[in-house]
């Protein structure tokens, strides 16, 4: 009688265990070229998101939001991120590119974690930046590469062509 009551009591844990962890799945909080990202970071202004299962240790796609009140000048401050990555060191590369039409910018370049660091890596950054309400919002799509060999320069063509656009309209929801 009593291992009854103890396997009823267990069974009864186990299934209200289950249940909670099926009602709790977390939504994402928005589709990006094929993935879903989710809210992992939200301070000072800055609010970043994951794919589900990396974390901020070892991601491979990273997309944040910032807005930066009391400045009305994108290209300004796009400028200056490439000149900071270029300034990151000597094999980061950079170029701004303007869309007249949507009054935005995108600043595009490459920079690599300090050499001997683990784990190394190269990380792609596209970030558009645009005048909204009273100041600058920009958008960061981020791709870090753990493994930088011959095909990486293949990949990042290939991504960038197909990323540009997309980050171009890309909206995520406040």
């Amino acid at each position: 009688m009593l291992i009854r009551l103890f396997s009823f009591w267990l069974l009864a844990g186990l299934i209200a265990i289950l249940a909670t962890q099926s009602c709790s799945a977390e939504e994402a909080a928005f589709h990006f070229n094929g993935n879903d990202y989710f809210l992992r970071g939200d301070e000072a202004g800055i609010r970043e998101y994951l794919t589900e299962d990396e974390t901020f240790d070892e991601w491979t796609t990273l997309i944040s939001v910032r807005h930066f009140d009391g400045t009305d000048n994108p290209k300004l401050y796009a400028q200056k991120l490439i000149e900071n990555a270029k300034a990151s060191g000597p094999n980061a590369a950079g170029q701004l590119m303007e869309n007249e039409e949507a009054g935005s910018y995108i600043a595009d370049f490459l920079v690599f974690s300090e050499e001997g660091s683990k784990p190394f890596f190269a990380e792609w950054n596209l970030w558009r930046i645009e005048k909204k309400d009273d100041g600058v919002e920009a958008v960061q799509y981020a791709r870090r590469f753990y493994k930088v060999d011959a095909s990486t320069s293949q990949k990042l063509i290939d991504a960038r062509e197909k990323i540009v656009p997309k980050l171009a309209v890309l909206e995520i929801p406040e």
